[in-house]
């Protein structure tokens, strides 16, 4: 059941990319999306998790993402991207008579970091053990104890603080942390002639790793 989840996350995942990148074109999916899908989906979508009689008819998955508050802009765009994938998943599965779906527990975190653990100790006792999401730095660490705690998987797609970077841990995250956006500012801004710089930032797990990088 462990691996079918992580099939499941790595495919959602694929397709929520996919949708992000080309949702300003014709639909169609370019070479390099078609290669991501092609490596997270089976060529048979029977085969995963049909096949094992312990195999829900229905699997949960769990996204909390900021839908209302400060962060609501971004939160919606990627609600559209989710609903958009997990569509494209669950006609996927049905046209290759796997006999199960996937759904999605999607939870509105406010741009609060307390709420969203609040929704995530929801999720684990309803039974879910893998979460898309969060979309913050801030509201991964409120959240991060608990994951580990519990056993549950956490993969979120934007969050960059380097405090976060623990090996072992049950977070996985997509897209660097920001002692390497540290790194390409520095350089940039020595390429334009600036000595020196007065930052100005979001103090919270995000902003403070970042000034610090």
């Amino acid at each position: 059941m462990k691996i079918l989840l992580f099939v499941i996350v790595g495919i959602f995942i694929a397709g929520w990319a996919a949708f992000d990148v080309h949702a300003q074109s014709d639909g169609e999916m370019s070479d390099e999306a078609q290669i991501g899908s092609a490596m997270a989906i089976a060529d048979d979508p029977g085969a995963v998790g049909a096949s094992d009689p312990s195999t829900p008819d229905q699997i949960t998955i769990g996204v909390i993402l900021p839908l209302t508050g400060g962060l609501s802009l971004d939160g919606q765009q990627l609600k559209i991207a989710i609903d958009h994938a997990a569509d494209e998943f669950n006609q996927y599965l049905e046209e290759g008579n796997a006999g199960w779906r996937l759904n999605v527990d999607l939870a509105d975190s406010q741009s609060d970091p307390n709420v969203a653990l609040d929704h995530l100790v929801r999720q684990h006792a309803s039974g879910i053990s893998a979460v898309v999401g969060p979309y913050t730095s801030a509201e991964l660490v409120t959240m991060k104890d608990y994951a580990d705690a519990n056993g549950m998987v956490i993969i979120s797609p934007s969050s960059t603080a380097p405090a976060l970077a623990v090996p072992g841990d049950n977070v996985f995250r997509f897209i660097p942390e920001d002692t390497q956006n540290g790194h390409v500012f520095a350089k940039l801004f020595k390429a334009a002639g600036i000595e020196t710089v007065i930052p100005i930032w979001r103090g919270d797990a995000w902003g403070d790793g970042l000034v610090g990088a």
